[in-house]
């Protein structure tokens, strides 16, 4: 899916704008300000409703409504329209800024929905302001941008799902267990003699067996009551329940939690009160924790040599940065220590809740079968002991459980007097009936047993089954963990070997380049090679143009990895500013050998050079090429002869009677593609440490090794007996144009630039013949269906091949038979 036509009507600065690109690469070239990037901002609203430059940090006061529509128009009139075509079938689309919504006739193909899918991610538009935030920015913020452009970004949240479910379960199960150690607790305390598992109650309940008659268990069956097949030795049907054994234990139980264990559990809760204050004051040391890993990681990476922060580039003296780093780790790590010690206080303090809360519900529970007994001020107070321990089980530092109480307060939560009295009551009450004989206190105690043992089995059984939920729970968050490493390291190994792929063929020089991206519990690391001398940070030992580089060679690298027809379309706006001259031409080739024959590229630049490294390598072409020049409040941007061709541009001068213009013109084209020319014929050009070439330095130099070139393909040619007509024909042509040229070029001296002065005095009809005979040198050295610049192919320090892009003009080997 490629872009055919583009229309812009009143948008970000421009008034309007066509363009038909009919699915070649888009070149918008000119200076700062002239309005390439908004023609960027235009197809970036058009896919996704919002503009990229208009988000982020710093643009809190922007917004599409007040700063999409260009000055003065109003947002109804502000409007982009684009025609994708995809092979016969083209769909158009049109976004208004006043609604922002998507208009379009009949259904969105799957491959725009693709395309637009993407672009939500921030997949299609790269940036010189986000190219490093690949590079160097932290690890956590390079991860969840990385995996938000692969389509990952969901990862991150499943696994803090996971990990608190786990948690969740984790602590349910400890809950469990502790009630079922509670309950375990109360069946063996209703024997006199000590019991500790229970094949020991099996023996205890078998001696009370024998004092009612009856035979012994061989084993306890949840199903089998302990007084099974035996008679009571009582018909006192009307026996209260706080004549049991069980009742009674229970409220010996509460009235000693009443009398004494409260206070033994305030001095535990006291003491976890005291140093949580503690903790919280140190506001400095808390921060230090939640960043301990982040720090210890920094250190790690601290080079003594460096004089600023390997995560932030803050210039930093590294001994004061590694003595600051140092004091902050020890600060979290004592505020660690203190953690785990509030953590143990906490443990010690929740079973004393549980045994308690336990107890309470067991008497109710027995009370509330009897009509006689009014429970309400125990459910209250069962209440408040289940809130109680349910916040502190949630954690200490945001909150504790009566937050702002003073201990006597927090004593009437724990205590309260109803339930004081109430307890105090019944006590009273049960020691004012008769005791039951000891066979009724066997029938009691085995009835009690006989309950408390099926709740220790039904306990056990869900504290077993949270235990294996957690226990499952615990290996789904590292099958998880373990898929998820496996996933994203074969992603980002695949990318990665792409991102070495690209960087070396722009990078030459550097051979041993070996990229490391690896996905941490936290973030994702990248680690580069540096000439053979180990694995370091990016930013560490790279130059900022060697960053940018990286930031885009993996940015394609994603590209790539994704392209299957689910990205066509990529934007990169003004990538190259920190690439130096050497390394722009390979990038040229980079894009036009790997890059364009999958995606269309939407391209800005105010590099004049950059630009004609891509029209000469074929990224751009004449008709898709739009050249800016300026921009004014009333008229938008001011565009050259839209097809961006220098040589329309001459004839517009020309034809406007502008000689000094087409004259100035002449010369900065001549020098480009005489240049270039020599660079693509492997010309040798005289050396100067300047820099500061002439017409006269290329043109020599240019013209023997074209002549040298044909001469090879004629003698190959004839080897492998091929038609060599053509490469005649051109050779007799070349004579020709080349006297022209040298014929023209005699109003000036080769050895130094154009004399403009004296052309300027010129009329366009002396300046004619001297326009002609240059672009009569360009037709020869360019092919007009690729419009490439022809070339010489080599294999290591063998010539093959002399061409062009397409092999349309020129396409004859250099290998003889």
């Amino acid at each position: 899916m490629e872009i055919k036509e583009l229309k812009i009507h009143n948008f970000r600065g421009i008034p309007e704008l066509k363009q038909q690109p009919e699915g070649e690469n888009i070149g918008l070239i000119g200076p700062n300000g002239a309005g390439k990037s908004s023609v960027m901002d235009a197809v970036d609203f058009l896919l996704t409703g919002e503009i990229q430059r208009m988000t982020g940090e710093g643009t809190g006061d922007i917004s599409i409504d007040d700063h999409g529509p260009h000055v003065d128009s109003e947002p109804e009139e502000s409007w982009v329209e684009i025609t994708f075509s995809n092979g016969s079938e083209q769909t158009t689309l049109k976004r208004t800024v006043n609604d922002n919504s998507l208009d379009y006739d009949g259904d969105l193909p799957d491959s725009l929905e693709l395309l637009m899918d993407a672009a939500e991610r921030g997949q299609h538009l790269l940036s010189r302001n986000e190219i490093l935030n690949f590079i160097v920015s932290q690890k956590q913020n390079r991860s969840e941008q990385l995996r938000t452009l692969l389509k990952l970004s969901d990862i991150k949240e499943k696994r803090l799902e996971l990990q608190g479910a786990a948690d969740n379960l984790d602590s349910e199960a400890d809950r469990k267990e502790r009630e079922y150690e509670s309950s375990q607790r109360r069946l063996f305390e209703l024997f006199e003699e000590e019991v500790s598992d229970l094949d020991d109650v099996r023996e205890k309940v078998n001696e009370l067996r024998g004092k009612l008659d009856g035979d012994p268990l061989e084993e306890l069956d949840p199903d089998t009551p302990f007084r099974s097949e035996l008679e009571s030795p009582t018909d006192r049907a009307s026996a209260s329940p706080i004549q049991s054994k069980q009742t009674r234990e229970l409220l010996e139980k509460i009235k000693g939690w009443f009398e004494n264990e409260v206070e033994g559990f305030l001095e535990i809760d006291s003491e976890l009160r005291e140093k949580t204050v503690a903790v919280r004051s140190d506001k400095e040391a808390l921060r230090a924790l939640d960043v301990l890993e982040l720090i210890q990681d920094g250190r790690q990476f601290l080079d003594e040599d460096a004089d600023r922060c390997p995560l932030c580039l803050t210039d930093w003296d590294a001994e004061d940065l590694e003595a600051l780093l140092a004091e902050r780790e020890e600060k979290a790590s004592k505020a660690n220590e203190k953690m785990e010690e509030l953590d143990d206080l906490r443990q010690d303090a929740l079973p004393l809740l549980t045994e308690i809360r336990t107890a309470v519900e067991s008497l109710v529970n027995v009370l509330a079968q009897h009509e006689d007994f009014d429970t309400e001020d125990l459910d209250i107070f069962l209440g408040e002991l289940e809130t109680y321990e349910e916040e502190l089980e949630d954690g200490i530092i945001d909150e504790l459980p009566h937050e702002e109480s003073i201990r006597d307060e927090r004593k009437t939560v724990l205590c309260p007097e109803d339930a004081v009295d109430y307890i105090s009551d019944l006590t009273s009450r049960a020691e004012e009936l008769p005791e039951l004989d000891a066979l009724q206190d066997a029938w009691d105690v085995l009835n009690s047993a006989y309950e408390n043992y099926q709740e220790v089995l039904e306990l056990e059984e869900v504290a077993e089954e949270y235990r294996e939920a957690a226990d499952q729970m615990d290996e789904v968050q590292k099958e998880f963990i373990n898929a998820r490493d496996n996933v994203l390291n074969e992603t980002y190994e695949a990318i990665t070997e792409k991102f070495e792929e690209y960087y070396k063929a722009i990078h030459g020089e550097e051979k041993e380049f070996s990229p490391e991206i690896s996905p941490t519990e936290t973030g994702l690391d990248i680690q580069v090679g540096f000439h053979g001398r180990g694995k370091h940070p990016p930013h560490a030992l790279h130059s900022e143009g060697h960053q940018d580089s990286m930031g885009l060679c993996l940015y394609l690298a994603l590209c790539d990895y994704l392209e299957d027809g689910e990205l066509p379309l990529i934007m990169l706006d003004d990538v190259v500013m920190s690439v130096d001259a050497e390394h722009r031409r390979p990038l040229a080739n980079l894009l036009k050998e790997e890059i364009s024959s999958n995606f269309q590229i939407l391209i800005t630049t105010h590099d004049e050079l950059w630009y004609r490294h891509l029209k000469t390598v074929g990224v751009l072409s004449r008709k898709s090429t739009i050249k800016f020049s300026n921009w004014s409040l009333e008229d938008g941007p001011q565009i050259l002869g839209r097809s961006g061709d220098e040589w329309d541009r001459i004839e517009e001068l020309m034809d406007e009677g502008d000689v000094q213009a087409a004259a100035s013109r002449l010369r900065h084209t001549a020098e480009w593609f005489l240049r270039e020319a020599c660079h693509q014929f492997g010309a040798e050009v005289r050396f100067k440490s300047d820099s500061r070439w002439t017409l006269g330095d290329f043109t020599g130099p240019g013209m023997s090794r074209y002549k040298e070139l044909l001469k090879q393909s004629k003698r190959a040619g004839n080897s492998w007996g091929n038609d060599i007509s053509e490469i005649n024909d051109l050779d007799n042509k070349r004579s020709e144009v080349y006297s022209n040229f040298q014929r023209e070029m005699g109003a000036v001296n080769p050895n130094v630039h154009f004399n403009e002065n004296e052309w300027a005095t010129f009329s366009v009809a002396e300046l004619r013949p001297v326009v002609d005979a240059f672009k009569e040198l360009y037709d020869l050295f360019w092919c007009s269906n690729c419009n490439s610049c022809l070339s010489l192919v080599e294999d290591g320090f063998d010539e093959v091949a002399f061409k062009c892009s397409c092999g349309g003009k020129a396409n004859w080997t250099l290998e003889e038979q």
